[in-house]
């Protein structure tokens, strides 16, 4: 990051012989101004970040931020660390006075701190929207300065921009760069310009992989998925978010819940953000009733707390594993001495798998079953396996 250097340059006085009156004295130099600070870094938080799209109004029976602050405890369990919440736009409009039955129902700039407050304390993030329209209509100082209040009046996160590229560059650099001030923020792009990562963006949606994943579910070959993400980049795929928006319902890409859990584990391991939704009836990840055991209530825990805590899946170049099972993708990504191989089925029909020599490193488990790592795998329709260890040691 350059630094700003704001020099300030005295005039010099040449006096001539004699005195000068204090009237023709010019007047003293105006007080230095303090330097705005600089753009701040990324959170650290972000290389670790599970997002979810939360839908606050089909979350809850009463389906507003103060019911939903309730259920924070059961989104942080299932391993999220960043809820985005579209459709959440403030400030709100008060209710009529004396509306008591309209003011319990609705949310406030009051609920939405809250929200955002407990969701801290437990460890969670939140992302609002932009506000719309993002478009030559809103000048982008007016953009920043709206961004900035709402990170200052509710102590957001950070954003998700909606048509993001009917802004160009040069309205984004600087807007970025003004609402970095002073926090720092995550910043996704709905997009894919190339250019809105260079302007600032921490990650943009990966439209290409995330067809070519509904492709190969819908019985594409596998290298489908390979080719699309060298598309994005083999530099560069960590920039993008993997979306998985649906779970397994009559009308979804993902047909059933189990499809959607093994696309789900591709999603979550793969260079990138995952991107999940929740509280919807088509969600990946549903919560249920107060008390009750969630749908995958093992298999996501597992899976996400993987994501955050795996070094080689947060940094760990994408190694694709030949395997002649139809259907089945099989990777590795490490980094330093760890090593995590993931393989998935996704067809609804059983395959054996035979891993090749050198795929597995040393003393890996099956980080879902606790059980050793083998060669030969059975997996069942839609199976799952994430190996996680230590990398094989070079030859001597």
């Amino acid at each position: 990051m350059r630094a700003v250097t704001l020099p300030v340059f005295l005039a010099a006085l040449a006096l001539a012989s004699g005195c000068i009156r204090e009237s023709d004295a010019p007047p003293p130099p105006p007080a230095a101004v303090d330097a705005p600070p600089p753009p701040v870094e990324r959170p650290s938080w972000i290389a670790s970040a599970v997002v979810a799209a939360v839908s606050v109004a089909s979350l809850t029976p009463e389906g507003t931020l103060a019911a939903a602050r309730a259920r924070l405890g059961d989104l942080r369990a299932l391993g999220l660390t960043v809820l985005w919440l579209p459709g959440v736009e403030p400030p709100f409009a008060a209710p009529a006075a004396g509306d008591l039955a309209e003011a319990a129902g609705r949310d406030t700039d009051e609920s939405l701190r809250a929200f955002v407050d407990a969701a801290h304390a437990r460890g969670l993030h939140v992302l609002l929207d932009c506000p719309r329209p993002i478009d030559s209509t809103l000048a982008a100082d007016s953009l920043a300065a709206m961004l900035r209040a709402r990170v200052a009046r509710f102590d957001v996160d950070g954003f998700r921009c909606a048509n993001a590229e009917a802004r160009g560059p040069e309205v984004w650099r600087p807007v970025i760069a003004a609402v970095r001030r002073g926090k720092p923020l995550l910043l996704l792009a709905d997009g894919t310009a190339p250019w809105l990562r260079e302007a600032g963006f921490d990650a943009v949606v990966g439209r290409d992989a995330y067809g070519a994943l509904h492709a190969v579910w819908e019985g594409a070959p596998v290298d489908t998925l390979y080719a699309a993400l060298m598309r994005e980049g083999p530099e560069d795929m960590g920039g993008y978010l993997r979306i998985i928006a649906d779970g397994g319902g009559e009308g979804d890409l993902f047909v059933t819940a189990a499809a959607a859990r093994a696309a789900t584990a591709v999603a979550a391991t793969l260079p990138g953000f995952p991107l999940l939704s929740v509280g919807t009836e088509g969600s990946v990840l549903r919560l249920p009733a107060p008390g009750a055991s969630p749908d995958g209530a093992a298999f996501f825990p597992s899976l996400l707390g993987l994501r955050r805590s795996s070094r080689a899946l947060r940094e760990g170049k994408l190694e694709p594993i030949a395997v002649e099972a139809e259907g089945v993708i099989a990777y590795a990504r490490a980094n330093g001495a760890e090593r995590v191989v993931v393989v998935v089925n996704a067809r609804g029909e059983r395959r054996r798998v035979i891993l090749p020599g050198g795929a597995l490193g040393a003393a890996m488990q099956d980080v879902l079953t606790a059980t050793p790592a083998a060669d030969t795998l059975d997996l069942e329709p839609y199976g799952v396996r994430l190996f996680r260890g230590l990398s094989p040691r070079p030859p001597a």
